[in-house]
């Protein structure tokens, strides 16, 4: 019997409480999620593991959501590895830097367990697909 291989996740937030209530609802979707606090920590993990998909929370203290994304998509190993933010921020000054910087998608605080659920079908169809749009619909 063939294992299984399910794709991995990584969450970045410095909310406990609600990075293992987001870790939960990822797993439950299929996902092996790894998750950190730090943009130092998340970066060390991405480097020493392939992962699928990173999520993290734009504002953390030391360095933020922001300079994680940057440093991924300055990267040439990661740089094409999925990114979204989690925030509860309308800020459209956030949103512009976000994209500016290469961000794949937003899911706002608090959100529907079902746009996680979205997650695993859309990192099926990345390549040519617009359908990171469904979880930017605030």
């Amino acid at each position: 019997m063939q294992k299984l291989i399910k794709p991995k996740c990584l969450i970045v937030d410095d909310d406990r409480t609600f990075l293992v209530y987001l870790k939960i609802l990822i797993e439950r979707n299929g996902f092996e999620v790894k998750h950190t606090s730090s943009v130092t920590d998340a970066l060390d993990k991405l480097k020493k593991d392939k992962f699928n998909l990173v999520i993290s929370d734009i504002e953390m203290p030391s360095e933020d959501g922001f300079e994680l994304l940057a440093r991924i998509k300055s990267d040439t190993k990661l740089n094409d590895l999925p990114f979204i933010f989690i925030t509860n921020s309308t800020d459209p000054e956030y949103v512009k830097r976000a994209f500016d910087l290469g961000v794949n998608g937003f899911i706002k605080k608090p959100f529907l367990k079902q746009k996680i659920g979205k997650l695993h079908a859309l990192l099926n169809n990345l390549e040519g697909s617009d359908s990171w749009t469904e979880l930017n619909k605030y």
